[in-house]
């Protein structure tokens, strides 16, 4: 998440204000767009789609203190509120502190030593579905995943060196030996 005094805050909202306007997506509904942005801060639109954004978006943002949009667009879709009381609450709420996600990529192999999350400060969510002595596997699609962190932080600064403690205890706790090594090593 960023910050509301980031520069790429304001811009970020007006290209997908523009986008969603360029391509006439229908109202009331969630969407997600993935935007690439240049060293020079061009943005360049990657893909957009009405609906919530995959991997851990939503849990992302209840975890930062801001609304379940799979909530709010069932209350829009079923009439329990309309698009324009849905819209007014999204603009009244604050976040209670930014947050970030990383997904686990999955890994083929003997899983041989996982990390604890636990002690990490600003940890919201953490979750990982293999354990030593497990078999992992390879990747399937680009969302698959073995796991997930949630990291929040009060400030920017904070949120991304927490996500970066959190990437170095994967990179180096986070193990697994191929089943050919194994046999090697014992042979």
């Amino acid at each position: 998440m960023l910050s509301p005094g980031n520069p790429l805050f304001a811009s970020l909202n007006a290209y997908a204000r523009s986008v969603c306007h360029a391509l006439e997506l229908p109202h009331g509904h969630t969407f997600h767009a993935e935007v690439f942005v240049a060293p020079d801060r061009e943005l360049s639109l990657c893909e957009i789609a009405c609906r919530t954004g995959g991997g851990r978006i939503n849990e992302t943002l209840r975890s930062s203190g801001g609304p379940d949009l799979n909530q709010l667009q069932f209350l829009i879709q079923t009439g329990a509120q309309n698009a324009a009381q849905v819209r007014d609450l999204l603009q009244a709420s604050e976040p209670e502190a930014l947050c970030g996600w990383m997904l686990i990529a999955p890994q083929p192999g003997l899983c041989v030593a996982v990390p604890d999350f636990g002690d990490l400060e600003g940890v919201r969510a953490a979750e990982l579905r293999v354990t030593a002595g497990e078999e992992g596997w390879e990747r399937a699609y680009s969302g698959d995943s073995m796991g997930h962190l949630i990291i929040a932080g009060d400030t920017e600064e904070a949120l991304r060196a927490r996500m970066g403690g959190a990437v170095g205890r994967l990179q180096h706790q986070l193990r697994f030996e191929h089943q050919e090594a194994l046999d090697a090593a014992f042979a």
